[in-house]
């Protein structure tokens, strides 16, 4: 498990990103880049008090700085991927479209009749 100092260092890492570079998000904080680019290299660490304000003077939530977000990137991920593949799964081709369309127009007794000789086929 991450520690504390972990955590929000790759949070800040993912700031960094954000705003394109330390020198960008520096000027919204009003920080100096090097404090950034110490805590980014570990040589310091970004306490409790540091946290707050980023977080207020970006406007992000509370204890978003202290929040492992590496933890939920595989999970939302492999459902992501998993949607992809149902989607796919779920795209008809031609004859297929023309199939369902022809079966959505028949009453629901010759539906009955449809299913049953396709259970037919199937069983063979």
């Amino acid at each position: 498990m991450k520690s504390i100092r972990e955590i929000r260092k790759d949070n800040l890492e993912l700031l960094i990103e954000q705003y394109g570079s330390i020198k960008n998000l520096s000027e919204h904080l009003d920080k100096a880049p090097a404090l950034l680019s110490q805590i980014r290299c570990g040589r310091v660490g970004m306490g409790e008090k540091l946290s707050r304000e980023i977080e207020a003077k970006l406007s992000l939530v509370d204890y978003f700085l202290d929040q492992d977000r590496t933890i939920l990137e595989d999970p939302v991920e492999e459902l992501i991927n998993k949607v992809r593949q149902q989607v796919e799964e779920l795209r008809l081709n031609t004859d297929e479209k023309l199939v369902l369309n022809s079966y959505r127009k028949l009453s629901n007794h010759q539906k009955q009749a449809i299913r049953k000789l396709l259970d037919s086929f199937i069983d063979l």
